[in-house]
């Protein structure tokens, strides 16, 4: 076992409480590493628990791949490309599915070129279905070095940082 599928194999300990997890999925047509959903359901009420206003879902979807050696333009292109197309396979929009959290996380041996990291640390799309009445997918990506250390993330995902680090 490589260095990164030994880090990939702790990431997974630590979601495997939370999520459901399942490893070399293709999902589309790309291969993931790891593919790990969860899914909560949340209730608001009025006064008391059997007046119940509204009930819907929040789901989080990471999506992990190992990328040995260092990530090219062209490898992170077809990982754009294919984090979209895979969040719009698994999200299914409804009345009760509010927002789904999609994370695309890569791990790789080196750290890319400067222009790369601050694209990864940017990129964030958003996709609303029927105005946001069916709720709203947002996509995000995360890159971890565990041979450096080091972990890019937006400012909005450090409480993934501490689960990918």
């Amino acid at each position: 076992m490589t260095r990164l599928e030994n880090h990939l194999q702790k990431i997974k300990s630590r979601l495997t409480a939370y999520f459901d997890c399942e490893e070399k999925k293709r999902v589309g047509n790309y291969f993931w590493d790891l593919v790990a959903v969860s899914h909560r359901d949340t209730q608001r009420f009025f006064l008391q628990k059997h007046w119940v206003i509204d009930d819907y879902r929040v789901s989080e979807i990471h999506l992990y791949k190992i990328i040995p050696g260092k990530l090219s333009d062209r490898e992170w292109g077809a990982f754009k490309e294919a984090l979209l197309q895979a969040a719009l396979e698994r999200v299914t929009p409804g009345f009760h599915q509010m927002e789904t959290l999609v994370y695309g996380i890569i791990l790789t041996g080196q750290l890319p070129e400067e222009q790369l990291i601050r694209e990864i640390r940017t990129f964030r799309k958003r996709k609303n279905f029927l105005l946001g009445i069916k709720g709203w997918l947002i996509l995000q990506t995360a890159l971890v070095v565990p041979d450096a250390n080091q972990v890019v993330v937006r400012k909005s995902l450090k409480h993934v940082e501490n689960l990918i680090k």
